[in-house]
């Protein structure tokens, strides 16, 4: 006979899963279910973190008057960065500790699909000066994909090749109010020699789109990149 009472001292609180149809006004907010939030045994309900194929993001838990917790702050970028309609709708996995991964479904039960993430660069001077070979990336990007907390990236140019490059930021607290120093950045050698090789120039426009951030931090995060060239 099974010991149940030990399965389910190993099993997570329940229910583990809920989900949301997009009803008119949920760009403003999203109510968790009541039934939801009482079966949680976390005693901190304030913030939470809503994860998906598209990135993380921070998001503030408020509480109404009539007891009922929503996601508030923050929330507007999960819908942005989603493209989120009216009769859609969210399934939402609590991992624990107010972690949430969310699939999106479409009106007709498919699963949503989204192009990767990316972000744009437009080649300047400073991109290819040996005294400071980098590239900025932008800082919404680098938070909600992940990649703050990464040391390395390979990224592959148009004909294939894998160009390894270091990812850092700007630790300088004087600077920290300027709006380049705010954003984690490309560096090392691998850049300009990429730079280089793909003969870059001035106003020549990089598009680079994410493929994967593996979860550990010493493994390359993977971007591909299509490069547009100026006057073409």
């Amino acid at each position: 006979m099974a010991d149940w009472s030990r399965f389910m001292a190993r099993s997570p609180p329940f229910p583990r899963k809920f989900f949301k149809p997009l009803t008119p006004g949920f760009q403003n907010g999203m109510a968790i279910p009541i039934a939801f939030t009482r079966s949680l045994g976390e005693k901190k309900l304030d913030k939470a973190l809503i994860k998906s194929c598209q990135g993380s993001w921070d998001v503030q838990v408020r509480r109404t008057c009539d007891g009922v917790f929503c996601f508030k702050q923050g929330w507007k970028e999960v819908v942005k960065n989603h493209s989120l309609e009216v009769g859609e709708f969210l399934v939402f996995e609590h991992k624990g500790n107010m972690v949430f991964n969310v699939k999106v479904y479409e009106p007709l039960g498919c699963e949503k699909k989204f192009p990767p993430p990316s972000f744009r660069l437009i080649m300047a001077k400073t991109h290819w000066n040996v005294k400071c070979p980098s590239a900025t990336i932008p800082l919404d990007f680098a938070r909600s994909t992940g990649i703050l907390d990464k040391s390395c990236m390979h990224v592959k140019d148009p004909f294939g090749k894998l160009w390894p490059m270091d990812i850092g930021i700007v630790k300088d607290k004087e600077k920290i109010e300027a709006a380049w120093s705010r954003r984690t950045y490309l560096k090392s050698k691998g850049w300009i020699e990429f730079y280089k090789a793909n003969k870059l120039k001035d106003a020549d426009v990089c598009i680079f789109e994410l493929i994967q951030v593996p979860k550990s931090r010493s493994k390359p995060v993977i971007m591909n990149v299509k490069i547009f060239r100026f006057g073409s």
